[in-house]
């Protein structure tokens, strides 16, 4: 995705980009409260294949990285703060068809529990030790500016309107 703001890690091996990407983002919705989310492909699944005719079962979801959003299209993980784009996002799933459906931003907000549901070790030490990393790593900080500013900037945004 397209990076706006780079943390102070740079570790492309990460722990959190391959397989506990979704302590981190608890770790940053507990200190933060930015809502919770993932980067989702969802597949349609044929009618012979349903269990029931409503709308919930007429997709099945594939959840590949967890994030926190500041906005429907940033988020952040353990690199930094990144524009959503659907044609990168692709990178995070295996392997890629030309006709598999675009991924989206699934957002979770405060559902700490289902977001862990779809990924494996939901590991209170875990997220333990990636609140300390977020803290160290600099992302937190990150994140609390790039929040500032949002805020600054909606704020200074209303103010011209109402002139």
């Amino acid at each position: 995705m397209p990076l706006i703001k780079e943390s102070n890690h740079k570790d492309e091996e990460c722990l959190y980009t391959g397989g506990q990407c979704h302590s981190f983002a608890i770790a940053l919705h507990r200190i933060t409260g930015l809502s919770l989310a993932t980067i989702t492909r969802k597949h349609v699944v044929p009618n012979k294949d349903r269990l029931f005719d409503d709308e919930h079962n007429s997709y099945e979801y594939e959840h590949a990285h967890a994030v926190v959003l500041l906005s429907p299209n940033l988020y952040a993980d353990v690199y930094g703060v990144h524009r959503f784009d659907p044609e990168e996002a692709k990178t995070w799933f295996g392997s890629v068809k030309p006709s598999d459906p675009l991924p989206s931003i699934e957002p979770f907000g405060d559902d700490e529990e289902l977001l862990a549901s779809f990924f494996e070790d939901y590991d209170e030490d875990q997220i333990a030790h990636a609140l300390i990393d977020a803290k160290e790593w600099g992302v937190v900080d990150l994140l609390e500016r790039m929040v500032k500013r949002m805020a600054h900037a909606l704020d200074h945004q209303n103010c011209s309107h109402s002139l």
